[in-house]
């Protein structure tokens, strides 16, 4: 955290991890403990775990703050057919994969529940290996995109023809946004919806056992180390206020 005056009033600025999978997601299974001491070690000041599909974390009570980090629980849905993932956050209860979302983006909103589009676009070079996309761009009731994803741009960098290279240099695929999805991002705000931008790590941890030896396939490090989103607010963060005082940043866009 860093405090700046301009014009005579003080901001405090935050720099924090979106998108983060544990040991409660399919596809992942780093432990929630680990993640937090990395992020610690990192001094980065607010993570966001998202499960898929999954607020456990959030029911054993990991949502506070842990030391010098603040711990957000969300949870990531998609469709029956595994695209239209959705960050979703302040909220209870999660609701069933098959959901439309021209359907619960709606519904999420008047519940008050924050909620960002996720990797809207994938590319594999290699069509065997399917993208996990946003298709439903009627929708309007959400509060920000994701414009940049380390692990989507990762995937779809090793699915190509320098596939050794950025297995050996992961952190090289970190380029520029994808020009459709600033492009659908900038036409919604033209059109008059305000729409926030995040750019997230998407962290999966593969947590590899060989023997007595064990090790992450890519350590969290790696990912703390890539992509970040800081926030500006007036407000400092505290134990009680910092759910919704990094929230209400995120999806108004000071960040």
């Amino acid at each position: 955290m860093r405090i700046i005056e301009i014009s005579n009033r003080k901001f405090y600025e935050y720099t924090g991890s979106l998108h983060i999978h544990s040991e409660y997601s399919f596809d992942s299974n780093g432990s929630l403990d680990s993640i937090i001491k990395c992020a610690q070690a990192c001094k980065i000041d607010f993570i966001a775990i998202t499960d898929h599909n999954n607020l456990t974390p959030k029911k054993l009570g990991y949502q506070k703050r842990h030391n010098n980090l603040f711990v957000l629980i969300g949870y990531e849905l998609n469709d029956a057919n595994k695209n239209n993932h959705y960050l979703i956050f302040n909220t209870n209860d999660t609701l069933p994969i098959c959901t439309n979302p021209s359907t619960y983006i709606p519904m999420l909103k008047t519940q008050g529940a924050v909620g960002f589009i996720a990797h809207p676009v994938e590319k594999r070079l290699e069509k065997k290996h399917r993208t996990y996309q946003w298709l439903d761009w009627t929708a309007t009731d959400f509060d920000g995109i994701e414009v940049w994803n380390f692990m989507s741009y990762w995937m779809d960098a090793i699915y190509s023809n320098k596939k050794l290279f950025y297995l050996l240099f992961p952190s090289k695929v970190i380029k520029n946004a994808y020009p459709e999805i600033l492009k659908k991002w900038d036409d919604y705000n033209k059109r008059g919806f305000r729409k926030s931008a995040i750019g997230s790590i998407d962290l999966h941890s593969r947590l590899i056992s060989w023997g007595f030896i064990k090790f992450h396939i890519y350590p969290h490090k790696l990912y703390f180390k890539s992509i970040r989103t800081n926030i500006w607010t007036e407000t400092e963060l505290n134990e009680k206020n910092f759910e919704q005082v990094i929230l209400s940043a995120l999806s108004s866009g000071n960040s």
